[in-house]
């Protein structure tokens, strides 16, 4: 005898509210699950920590910073430049970054001569996206540096002067003291030691000489060194950090030579040092040192 299974037990009707039973609980799973993912997605920003606020970009982000650097230097180079000879020249000269109605003179009585030489951006304050009021440092004859600040405004593509330009202070001097080295972290054997390849290295450096350069310089390391340019006088110091056994730290002072002048100039470097084979090579050199030495 073959039996049934269960379901073929059921009776017509009874089949029918099974079917009905079954379809119901799916719904109800169905809508709960939906339930907790939104609960989840809800409450997430919450639980991971307060909801971050989105980034809003500055109102100044959008004033055109460098062009503007420019305009600004090119003009305090027009406004230090007068000649009591020629009036003219300087109107003409600082028209173009003037608004339509600005007054060309901008102040100058009409007296003495002076040229300006060379400009450089030294600061920027930029007000918003429309304007911003930049420091030139100017360069005028007789080897004077002047200060001018100039509020520079930006519309429709545009660049033009506002208001009088007015001179301001130089930058003062930093007071930053370096922190004195302890003896201890000097080691005096290995500096002694490396002093005369390090010299040969400094040789080679200011002639550029890839031959030469390449017996000192680390697997990977490229340095291409001086062109030349001058030649090694002396090395005046060497200090050799304490370190690892195959990884140092070297301050050097040079004294190049230059031929052409005849002049010498006393200079520091940084090297990194890594021993390779038994043998002190150079890793990187890096111009000046942080004045700690």
């Amino acid at each position: 005898m073959v039996r049934r299974s269960g379901l073929g037990r059921l009776s017509g009707g009874g089949w029918e509210a099974w079917l009905r039973g079954a379809l119901r609980a799916l719904v109800v799973a169905v809508l709960l699950a939906l339930l907790l993912l939104g609960v989840r997605d809800i409450a997430r920003p919450f639980v991971a920590g307060r909801q971050a606020s989105p980034v809003t970009a500055s109102p100044a982000a959008g004033y055109p910073r460098q062009a503007a650097e420019v305009f600004a230097v090119r003009f305090a180079m027009a406004y230090l430049t007068f000649d009591s000879a020629q009036p003219r020249a300087r109107q003409q000269a600082l028209a173009g970054y003037l608004e339509d109605d600005g007054n060309p003179s901008l102040g100058w009585d009409g007296s003495g001569r002076q040229t300006a030489l060379q400009g450089l951006p030294s600061g920027v304050d930029v007000r918003d996206v429309h304007r911003a009021l930049i420091t030139v440092a100017v360069l005028v004859d007789g080897g004077r540096w002047e200060y001018l600040a100039v509020t520079v405004v930006a519309d429709q593509g545009g660049l033009a002067v506002v208001g009088v330009p007015a001179l301001v202070p130089a930058p003062g001097r930093a007071s930053w003291q370096p922190g004195s080295d302890a003896a201890d972290d000097v080691d005096s054997t290995l500096s002694s030691q490396l002093r005369p390849s390090l010299t040969a290295f400094f040789r080679a450096y200011a002639s550029g000489s890839q031959p030469e350069l390449g017996y000192f310089v680390a697997p990977g390391a490229t340095l291409t060194g001086l062109g030349d340019q001058v030649q090694l006088a002396d090395l005046t110091d060497l200090e050799v950090e304490q370190g690892s056994a195959t990884q140092r730290t070297a301050v050097a002072g040079v004294r190049w030579l230059d031929r052409r002048s005849g002049a010498s100039l006393a200079q520091r470097y940084r090297l990194e040092l890594v021993q390779v084979g038994g043998k002190w090579l150079v890793d990187q050199v890096v111009p000046g040192s942080d004045g700690g030495r």
